[in-house]
């Protein structure tokens, strides 16, 4: 009888744990916090997720007056907690998952917006997204900045000589219009075509220095209703001569079929107190308030073929937003230049000056257009992108010591490339070792101590007044030979958007270079790659067959080009957006064989 006796006592402690467990079950389903200790170890279940941001924070483009609300969506153990921030300071009572600011001011233009999400498990802080506000009064539009680059150039008597001077865009959207200012000699005659458009419509009008000096010109023209990749060539006619520099900007919501709205440009203006540059003031031609108004874009480079001064920064006019200004060149051999805009919503005359401040000593042309803004039904890149390229060159430059370039930056990923640093293959005894940003983002470097090097800040907020200082060590007071450099400002990036790079050093190059670097982004599958490729003997004119297809070749290439090329050392820096992690072969090809080159690429997410 003892074996039925025993399964009956195991049935009747069965129904006393019954009436035990289920009732906790439901009580720790209820949230009991008994629940979680006393039991032996927690399951898998029962893990607290930290918040994860699943929708970033866009930015926000208003008029004045109005409010703008930035959104994130955030998942993760429940409860959720939110704490929004404006340029870094916590903002009161801001702790729901939306933030609608207060009227903004045309003084909240710029400014920048994150939110924290926090639960019992961790946190996460969002990308950083950016208020625009413009002036009030007319349409809703805006126009929108796709791309600016900044070109630097062969003053005269460094560098070379070069004509036909090319240079390549990523795919712009349909309906771009480019507007685009260019530097020469004043008895020079320059004339834009492109693969999109065609031969380019004449310069709108010039700023002379006078016989012997420079001329500065604007230029605008619609690309098409298309888009795409394009070509530009700036024809210079068929001689060699220098300098030559253009700033470009690529333009979205202005009106495609009659751009223009006016136009002003004088020459040899001396720069007055602190170095003050105005060209005098003048007001758009028509109306255009009830479509938006007018984008006014000004370009002011030096009037002479190199500088007797330098500016120290640039400062915009009130009201503008700075795009770029050279400032890296030391006395005597430079060519300072920069540019501007301002969105400009009720018609009414406007000065477009700048100060090159530091620099009383220097005479300058500028030009300035105004273009009608048009809704094109446009709207800002929503993934990452490169929304501006600057190429700064120098010369003449001794190490140790700081050197100074001035960024606006926009977005809040930053990244600059070298094609030289490299301090044991004959560049010379000195290097670049850190570098950093006036508002505190510093860059890390990935190439180390190797000819071609991507230095980056990441999770960085917009900053309009930038100065980046470079670092150089070593050289015992050497003079550093003519270089250049790039730098890339680009939005939409991760917070934590380095994923990883490679480098080669010293490998012998031919007229083709293949698989340099065979690179294999991490992370998510699309995101951008910057890559940079230095040689001794040049120059580097493109791409060779397989190198990955969308592949931006960023620097110039002109007719007589060779290494001897200050404004961009003859050498290869490049951008790729990937929509995949699959190994990506960089290929080339350059004039000169018999060579050594030096590369390296980083992926961004």
């Amino acid at each position: 009888m003892r074996p039925m006796h025993f399964r009956t006592g195991l049935a009747d402690s069965a129904r006393v744990l019954q009436r035990f467990i289920v009732p906790l079950v439901l009580l720790c389903a209820a949230g009991l916090s008994a629940c979680s200790g006393g039991m032996g170890n927690p399951t898998a279940d029962n893990i607290p997720t930290p918040p994860t941001i699943m929708m970033q924070p866009q930015n926000q483009i208003v008029k004045v007056g109005a409010t703008a609300t930035f959104s994130v969506v955030a998942s993760g153990t429940a409860p959720l907690s939110y704490q929004w921030s404006k340029n870094g300071t916590v903002i009161s009572n801001a702790t729901s998952a939306s933030y609608t600011t207060p009227a903004t001011v045309i003084g909240n233009n710029g400014e920048s917006f994150t939110v924290t999400v926090s639960n019992v498990a961790g946190s996460q802080t969002s990308n950083a997204a950016t208020l625009t506000v413009n002036a009030s009064g007319g349409g809703t539009v805006t126009p929108i900045m796709f791309q600016h680059i900044a070109s630097s150039t062969n003053p005269t008597g460094v560098g070379i000589p070069g004509h036909a001077f090319v240079f390549h865009t990523e795919s712009l959207p349909a309906n771009t219009v480019a507007v685009m200012g260019v530097s020469a000699l004043a008895n020079v005659s320059v004339s834009i075509s492109d693969t999109l458009a065609g031969s380019w419509s004449a310069a709108l009008c010039s700023g002379s220095g006078g016989a012997g000096n420079t001329t500065a010109s604007v230029f605008v023209q619609p690309l098409g209703a298309s888009g795409g990749t394009d070509t530009i060539t700036i024809d210079v006619g068929p001689s060699d001569t220098q300098p030559v520099q253009f700033d470009i900007t690529f333009w979205q919501n202005i009106n495609t079929s009659s751009p223009t709205n006016g136009a002003l440009c004088k020459g040899n203006i001396t720069a007055g107190a602190g170095g003050a540059v105005s060209p005098g003031s003048f007001t758009p031609t028509m109306n255009n308030d009830a479509n938006g108004g007018n984008l006014i874009w000004n370009y002011t480079p030096i009037c002479t073929g190199y500088a007797a001064s330098n500016p120290t920064s640039w400062v915009p006019a009130s009201g503008f937003s700075l795009l770029n200004g050279d400032i890296v060149w030391t006395n005597d051999q430079g060519f300072p230049e920069a540019s501007q805009y301002y969105v400009q919503s009720t018609q009414a005359s406007v000065t477009p000056s700048i100060t090159a401040t530091g620099d009383t000593a220097d005479c300058f042309n500028s030009a300035s257009v105004a273009l009608q803004i048009a809704d094109n039904g446009a709207s800002p890149p929503s993934s990452i992108h490169v929304v501006a390229i600057g190429h700064e060159s120098f010369t003449g430059f001794s190490s140790p010591g700081t050197m100074n370039i001035q960024v606006p930056w926009v977005g809040n990923l930053r990244a600059l490339t070298f094609t030289w640093l490299d301090m044991s293959s004959g560049e010379g005894p000195y290097s670049v070792t850190s570098i950093s940003s006036s508002d505190g983002c510093n860059f890390t470097e990935t190439g180390g101590d190797n000819g071609s090097n991507v230095w980056y800040a990441q999770g960085c907020s917009p900053c309009p007044a930038c100065t980046v200082s470079l670092i150089w060590t070593g050289g015992g007071n050497q003079v550093v030979p003519q270089a250049s450099f790039r730098y890339y400002d680009v939005q939409n990036a991760q917070t934590s958007s380095f994923q990883n790079a490679a480098t080669s050093d010293n490998f012998a190059c031919g007229t083709t270079v293949t698989d340099e670097p065979m690179f294999t982004p991490t992370g998510a599958s699309s995101g951008l790659v910057i890559q940079v490729l230095g040689n001794g003997n040049g120059p580097i004119t493109g791409f060779a067959a397989g190198a990955p297809t969308g592949a931006v070749f960023d620097l110039w290439t002109f007719a007589d080009q060779n290494e001897t090329d200050v404004a961009d050392n003859a050498d290869s820096s490049n951008h790729l957006y990937y929509s995949s992690t699959a190994t990506e072969n960089w290929n080339f090809v350059k004039t000169n064989g018999s060579d050594f080159c030096y590369d390296a690429a980083a992926a961004f997410n």
